[in-house]
């Protein structure tokens, strides 16, 4: 299987800082866990009285990850950072795109450097004192502190609990599918990961919420037109390209997804172009089965022109067509 990514130019390096030994045996106050007989609201605000993470099994996530948000909502933890948002639709030639103004977000401290320097990792230790969290296998789930969503859309943090840099593993990806599962409640999730292509922390982190991103109310719609370029027993890989819209959807069993989504991460890592440099969308999942959507990035255009506002960073969700 061929996999291209757009724009070709000359090499840049682009590979990530190593974490140092000191750091690595930094003991974090994330280290420390509170364990609850139930996930309701009463259970873990009693928890979260004493201990900043309580530690959640998979069948919790679900109630706890909804706690999770109403809790710091309730307690006015977001102050005045959605106020002011607003979601503008049917933009673009086609009116296939929509923007998510937050003019508060501008606040959101950025620390991509900060891989030698914990405190300032806004991701190992959140800026907030205040803010809770919920531990989950080796992951710490946060609300977003600086949402770029209304919070009934429950913008959530699922940050690696190990501080180490953005990038890609098997595991890590079968991890979050089972999130995008374990998490579901009456609304489907949709996650997406940046990687070092439109993020702005150099910690490991995927992100979820309750929307339905363009991108994939046109794929369901049969107004984006995809091609497809594998199928097997398990699953399928099919392309799309048109117009603003470009990427690639796996869709299938789990385990076929993971095969073929590290296949086409090796494939890109083989360009110093694109090595890395890639987003990624699961999307809403469609007749019981995961669609994940990659979208291979170039290293020179991860901060395209955009007339009238300057260099600007294209992330997955603004790939999916809300652009923030």
């Amino acid at each position: 299987m061929r996999i291209q990514a757009h724009h070709a130019s000359p090499t840049t390096d682009i590979a990530a800082p190593k974490v140092s030994p000191e750091l690595e045996k930094k003991s974090l106050i994330t280290d420390t866990y509170a364990h609850v007989p139930g996930a309701g609201q009463a259970d873990l605000a009693q928890a979260w009285a004493s201990h900043r993470l309580v530690r959640i099994a998979d069948r919790a996530l679900g109630q706890a990850s909804g706690t999770l948000m109403n809790y710091h909502v309730q307690n006015g933890f977001f102050a005045d950072r959605m106020q002011g948002m607003r979601r503008l639709t049917g933009l673009g030639p086609k009116g296939q795109l929509e923007v998510q103004l937050a003019p508060n977000r501008n606040k959101v401290p950025v620390a991509r450097q900060g891989v030698d320097h914990p405190k300032c990792c806004a991701l190992c230790e959140p800026t907030f004192k205040e803010e809770r969290g919920l531990a989950w296998r080796e992951y710490n789930v946060w609300p977003n502190a600086f949402p770029y969503m209304p919070a009934e859309k429950e913008h959530i943090l699922i940050t690696t609990a190990k501080h180490q840099g953005q990038g890609y593993s098997p595991k890590v990806l079968g991890d979050m599918m089972d999130y995008q599962r374990f998490a579901c409640r009456e609304k489907p999730i949709t996650m997406h990961f940046n990687g070092i292509a439109g993020n702005s922390q150099f910690h490991l982190h995927w992100q979820a919420s309750l929307e339905e991103l363009p991108v994939q109310k046109l794929l369901d719609s049969g107004q984006l037109a995809t091609k497809e370029i594998l199928k097997a027993a398990k699953g399928k890989v099919s392309t799309y390209d048109q117009g603003y819209f470009s990427g690639i959807v796996l869709e299938g069993e789990k385990g076929f997804i993971i095969k073929q989504a590290t296949h086409m991460v090796k494939k890109l890592n083989l360009d110093k172009q694109t090595r890395g440099a890639y987003n990624m969308l699961l999307l809403h999942p469609k007749n019981g089965k995961a669609r994940l959507v990659i979208i291979p990035r170039r290293a020179d255009n991860l901060k395209p022109e955009v007339p009238g506002y300057g260099k600007v960073g294209f992330g997955a969700f603004s790939l999916g067509g809300t652009l923030v």
